[in-house]
């Protein structure tokens, strides 16, 4: 839902009056096209931390620049641009495979739209491929229905024989039978694995490394 110029001449007064240090923004680019040029024009110096839903469309290309540049805005990702700097070799592969480059070979994994989805996208198919693989393994699977295919797949998901070498990280066993007192097993990434990322000059995305 992309709020109206009431809604937000409603939601900017408010936070003025109460003269916030910052705000957590949790929406869409598109709601964020509405929304942070009116806090800047009415707090200039207001500090924004949104999650990545801000980077998933267009917000760059629907603002001024004066928004993204001079607004101070801090974006939590997964840490694919740390993944590039530190140079490892898959993620360099995998931007290698889709041409994203510089004049001088470096990778650019801050101009793509939405990179933590590509990262994520990125990931997750190398784990489900190397899952498939396992659960082909299991006689069942060349006689078994969908539905007994579904269920090795999960299995052999959750009990991985192999690393899995992914964009962000190596994933040893990165899913685990659910249950109860273990809700996180099908979670394969960390709070390791989050970063702060924020627009460049260009419009592209950097790692932020100075605090």
């Amino acid at each position: 839902m992309n709020p109206g110029a009431s809604r937000i001449k409603e939601i900017v007064d408010g936070l003025s009056s109460r003269d916030p240090d910052c705000v957590v923004f949790l929406g869409t680019s598109t709601q964020a096209v509405a929304l942070l040029p009116a806090l800047q024009d009415a707090m200039p110096a207001l500090r924004v931390i949104s999650h990545w839903g801000l980077i998933s469309g267009e917000f760059t290309q629907m603002t001024e620049p004066t928004v993204w540049r001079n607004m101070d805005i801090s974006i939590l990702s997964t840490c694919g641009l740390d993944a590039i700097a530190s140079g490892r070799g898959q993620a360099h592969a995998a931007m290698e495979s889709i041409g994203t480059e510089d004049g001088e070979g470096r990778p650019l994994l801050g101009d793509i739209p939405a990179f933590p989805g590509f990262v994520h996208g990125y990931d997750l198919t190398r784990i489900l491929i190397q899952g498939i693989r396992q659960a082909q393994s299991d006689p069942e699977w060349r006689d078994g229905d969908i539905r007994a295919k579904r269920r090795l797949l999960v299995m052999a998901l959750e009990n991985l024989d192999e690393p899995v070498e992914g964009f962000l990280k190596v994933y040893h066993h990165p899913f685990a039978p659910y249950s109860t007192v273990s809700p996180d097993s099908h979670e394969a990434l960390s709070g390791a694995d989050l970063c702060m990322v924020r627009f460049a000059e260009d419009g592209g995305l950097e790692a932020i490394t100075d605090g």
